[in-house]
């Protein structure tokens, strides 16, 4: 849910490291590291009294929801004493790709939003979402149909997609007695990068 508190149907994330440093500045290096089991948890045993540093690492296409004021927890371990709850919630970037339809009223392919010739968005259009496949035999691209969307009051429409390398295309639907005038192709196809969260 994104909200930073662990619910009871939120899973925990194996195999994600977590990183233990003696001292601030933790870049000054790792104590020790551990992989989460399959519940998400992780224990670091046998440390002696003093101050510690725990981190997890950075993974692209994911962000870090706990703790939500640092990246870091800050530890001072006394004799005899257990430490838990040290918990590292996260959660996948969300990938936007939006636009608008609109009603190209003098046909030059160029939507004009404002002044006299302001040009309105078209409500009620089938947008299609494609994700494209690699090159095959005669350089054709295999595109799989993902997801639709009718355009809003204002002509606009989104989707979201995973945060993954990826190209997407899109197409509208075709109408009788409408001429499409962009884009030239007919289509526009987004290629998605993790790093990216918006198009």
């Amino acid at each position: 849910n994104e909200k930073g508190m662990r619910e009871e149907n939120e899973l925990g994330l194996a195999d994600w490291r977590i990183d233990l440093f003696r001292n601030r500045p933790a870049e000054e290096g790792t104590l020790s590291s551990q992989s989460t089991n399959e519940s998400g948890d992780y224990f670091f045993t046998d440390l002696t009294p003093g101050t510690y540093i725990i981190r997890e690492e950075s993974r692209a296409g994911w962000r870090q929801t706990t703790p939500s004021s640092t990246i870091d927890y800050l530890i001072e371990l006394t004799s005899g004493q257990s430490v838990s709850n040290k918990d590292f919630g996260n959660a996948k970037i969300k990938t936007i790709i939006s636009g608008f339809k609109w009603s190209d009223l003098n046909g030059d392919g160029i939507w004009q939003q404002d002044g006299p010739e302001t040009e309105p968005g078209v409500e009620g259009w089938s947008i299609s979402l494609f994700k494209l496949g690699q090159p095959y035999e005669g350089g054709n691209v295999s595109a799989e149909l993902v997801a639709l969307s009718l355009t809003g009051a204002d002509g606009g429409f989104s989707f979201t997609v995973p945060s993954e390398t990826a190209t997407y295309r899109l197409t509208e639907e075709v109408r009788d007695g409408w001429q499409q005038t962009a884009p030239i192709e007919s289509f526009f196809d987004v290629f998605v990068d993790v790093d990216d969260e918006s198009l």
